[in-house]
């Protein structure tokens, strides 16, 4: 059930991101204009940047795209053959840690490692605060990937136990 779940906050996230994401924007920006006047310039050039990056590269987003929902795919699968009453676990927990690394490092952007932990909340943040800006989320993805590197197997496997 929660895989389905995951995926149609994904899903939601993504359609709000491609109708509603520039008007948002537009009204943020227009927020921050009348609150931080100075910012102005530095948010419209950012937009504009972004801008032409979709509008030059359509075909990376549809890439990134089917990389995601493979990935999903691979992850859900894999976490649902994953048992606790197995002697393996402890194996499959260091495979857990292994994998929200790489998911933070890739695209922790969007929140991926969050939602892979179980921590649909901060998931959901990452997704809005990555719309809004989004190389603050890139470094928050990084910093998670290199605070869960250096966390034991067992303060991981404590601070983010596994559903089964």
């Amino acid at each position: 059930m929660l895989p389905i779940f995951i995926g149609v906050i994904v899903f939601l996230a993504a359609i709000l991101a491609l109708y509603l994401g520039e008007g948002l924007f537009s009204r943020i920006v227009d927020l921050l204009d009348y609150l931080f006047g100075g910012l102005y310039d530095f948010i419209v050039y950012y937009y504009r940047a972004l801008y032409n990056f979709i509008i030059d590269n359509p075909w990376k987003l549809v890439i990134a795209a089917i990389i995601a929902v493979i990935a999903t795919i691979w992850i859900v699968k894999r976490q649902s053959t994953v048992n606790s009453n197995d002697p393996r676990s402890q194996v499959s927990n260091v495979n857990r840690k292994r994998m929200a690394i790489i998911l933070a490092l890739l695209i922790g952007w969007l929140g991926a490692h969050r939602f892979y932990l179980r921590q649909v909340g901060y998931g959901v943040l990452y997704l809005i605060l990555s719309l809004i800006f989004a190389p603050l989320v890139v470094l928050i993805g990084i910093f998670d990937a290199i605070r869960f590197a250096f966390m034991s197997d067992t303060e991981f496997n404590i601070k983010y136990p596994s559903a089964s």
